[in-house]
């Protein structure tokens, strides 16, 4: 997963606390292939793709990575699925040698090695790779501390009020409260010259609970590896923006790439953070900024000086996605698409491949099911991706070369990433999906057996929380660029093992899953939910959903002056009275109705005008962000200018469903 704030921090353990008994009421009647395909999930199965595909280390691009291309592609040949590869050539960078150096007041070469511990030291962690992130350039600068809390633009701020400087400085920051990329990337606008990024215990440490070995928290040496392309800017290869990254491609050089940042940083573990605390000077931090490093903290500058030096092996190497086909009985060839991707840094046995062994399972019932002799009416296709983890490069690059195809003929993708942190379900989907989500949990007992997972994850209702995507894994280019529905569908807990050596097989079934249950749950509700979309004549998506969506987002669009608030309601007003599409071209044009090929201003690779990840986020969703982004300028023109766009886009959004050529022109006033 390339984002995961919400999975490693913010949270108190790794099983769920414990809930009041779910209400008693009459259980959801399965059909004859829903039941089929719940009974055959086997956990031994999601254990065994688990331990084949994190058995060695498989960086996006290396030969370790290509193997588990062979894996998947077998599984899925013998599952039934007609399968192919798609190779894409994207830039990927590999460490060659990273180094930290204190250069005083006492000078000290800090070891940037994640330690195994007596439980977990084996061969396979030691082959991890160095630590590094993906797409920092390659240098050596030299700079006092400045202590920067989590980096963000806020932080930034506190620091200039404050009168403390960045510029020439090397800025220290924790992990959490944005993506890593835009903490680079904050610091680089205020003239730092590098970036240290360091794993708080405060927020996935022992603070948290027992680390490794005893509990799944991340011990004081072990690190967040970790990308930090700037992804709210694009995704996908930054060399090729907007056009699929094929062999013979015409690609930017380095240096005109907008998402990649022009000063080095490293990840660094709890430990050596606290060697720099310790020497660190200045004023004290204020209370929120102190984390849990066993010294107090300061926000420097200096007088501690650090050497950093990044030496990467940049290069445009081969990737491999995966494909697996259905056939369905529909002659349109349109049909729901599950993903998951295969890289990681190290073993990945959460982030990602606790979500491979979830989707390959699913895949091996649904195969099942089509052998019995039940034909699905939609195709159901599935992609294993690769380069995710870098800046999700296969997905990206697939929707960029087969965007027409993929417009005219998916009509859902349903996105499986880190699937297995823990036993509480969570799922963000677009709207029109989230009764489906529903109907799929009302379906599936909990892994506890203690009743129906739909209940416990309402919490005795019927409506669950679903939550906004935004970006960080690889629905982003079909939700932001191809404006397809998509969900992404996890069982969540809390640990702090994301992206380091420890996130191997070991860790997840000592700690997270030790039964393979919450992997078996998981992927009977995504066999029923694959089953219940891909089966009706017509997809059961909910346009009618889109409606209140709408309202609720306008509603948040603090400072709208109020005549654009009411062209806007109208216009809504408009799309709630359509009755819900009558057919899956409907559903198709729809789609299509809310990308704007022109893009959003600032940033014109996303082009979906609902929903975007946030340019000081990252990863979090930010409803309508055209007209977001104007208020936040106060470019009051600019706002005018969106609402005439949002309108134009709700208006034919009211046209695919009810088929009309166009809204009357007086309805538009």
């Amino acid at each position: 997963m390339l984002g995961a704030i919400a999975l490693s921090f913010a949270t108190s353990g790794c099983v769920a606390p414990q809930e009041p008994a779910p209400p008693s009421r009459p259980k959801a009647v399965l059909t004859a292939a829903e039941t089929f395909v719940s009974e055959r999930v086997d956990p031994e199965r999601c254990r065994t793709h688990l331990r084949t595909l994190t058995r060695e280390a498989h960086l996006a691009g290396t030969p370790a990575d290509r193997r588990t291309v062979e894996y998947v592609e077998r599984t899925l040949r013998d599952a039934g699925f007609e399968t192919s590869i798609s190779e894409y050539h994207v830039l990927l960078s590999w460490p060659v040698r990273t180094a930290l150096t204190i250069l005083g007041p006492k000078p000290a070469e800090l070891d940037l090695r994640e330690q195994p511990d007596r439980v977990f030291a084996d061969e396979a962690l030691r082959r991890a790779c160095t630590a590094y992130h993906g797409y920092s350039p390659s240098g050596r600068v030299e700079g006092e501390i400045v202590f920067a809390n989590y980096g963000t633009e806020a932080d930034f701020a506190r620091l200039a009020e404050l009168g403390i400087p960045v510029r020439g400085k090397v800025c220290l920051v924790r992990y959490g409260g944005q993506y890593r990329g835009l903490k680079v990337q904050e610091a680089e606008r205020n003239g730092a010259v590098g970036v240290l990024v360091y794993s708080d215990p405060e927020d996935d440490g022992w603070r948290q609970g027992d680390v490794i070995p005893d509990g799944p928290w991340r011990p004081e040496r072990a690190l967040q590896r970790g990308s930090v392309q700037f992804i709210s800017t694009q995704v996908g290869d930054p060399l090729t923006p907007g056009r699929p990254a094929t062999k013979d491609a015409v690609r930017l050089e380095r240096s005109e790439a907008k998402c990649l940042p022009k000063i080095p940083s490293l990840p660094i573990s709890a430990h050596c953070a606290t060697e720099l605390f310790r020497q660190l000077r200045g004023a004290n931090v204020q209370k929120d900024w102190q984390g849990s490093c066993p010294v107090a903290y300061h926000t420097g500058p200096g007088p501690v000086s650090v050497r950093l030096e990044v030496e990467l092996d940049e290069q445009v190497r081969p990737i491999w996605n995966v494909h697996g086909k259905l056939r369905g009985s529909d002659p349109s060839g349109r049909y729901v698409l599950i993903g998951n991707h295969r890289d990681s840094w190290v073993h990945g046995a959460i982030d990602p491949s606790s979500g491979s062994a979830v989707t390959l399972e699913t895949m091996t019932v649904l195969g099942a099911l089509v052998k019995s002799g039940w034909q699905p009416r939609l195709g159901i296709h599935y992609a294993s991706w690769d380069g995710e983890e870098q800046g999700l490069l296969g997905s990206t690059e697939w929707v960029e070369e087969h965007a027409t195809a993929i417009s005219a003929q998916c009509l859902a993708y349903f996105n499986g990433d880190a699937m297995v942190s823990g036993s509480r379900l969570d799922a963000s989907a677009t709207p029109d999906l989230v009764e489906l989500l529903a109907e799929a949990a009302e379906r599936v007992d909990a892994p506890d057996g203690k009743g129906r997972w739909l209940v416990r994850w309402a919490h005795g209702g019927r409506r669950p929380p679903v939550g906004h995507l935004g970006s960080g894994s690889d629905y982003t280019a079909f939700l932001c660029r191809a404006g397809i529905s998509c969900l992404d569908l996890s069982a969540r807990g809390g640990h702090g093992v994301y992206h380091s050596v420890h996130d191997d097989a070991l860790t997840l079934e000592r700690f997270i899953d030790p039964d393979f249950a919450i992997h078996a749950a998981l992927a009977r509700m995504l066999a029923i939910a694959t089953v219940r979309f891909a089966s009706p004549a017509v997809a059961p998506l909910d346009t009618k959903a889109w409606a209140p969506w709408l309202e609720s987002a306008i509603a948040a669009q603090h400072g709208l002056p109020k005549a654009d608030e009411d062209r806007l309601t109208l216009a809504v007003k408009r799309l709630a009275e359509c009755d819900l599409a009558k057919s899956d071209a409907h559903h198709i044009a729809l789609h299509a109705a809310l990308i704007d090929s022109a893009g959003l201003k600032s940033r014109p690779w996303y082009q979906n005008l609902l929903v975007a990840p946030g340019r000081k986020l990252g990863y979090g969703a930010v409803m309508l962000p055209g007209i977001t982004e104007a208020l936040e300028s106060n470019d009051m023109t600019t706002v005018a200018l969106e609402v005439d766009r949002l309108i134009r886009v709700v208006d034919k959004m009211s046209e695919s469903i009810t088929g009309a050529a166009a809204v009357k022109a007086s309805e538009r006033k």
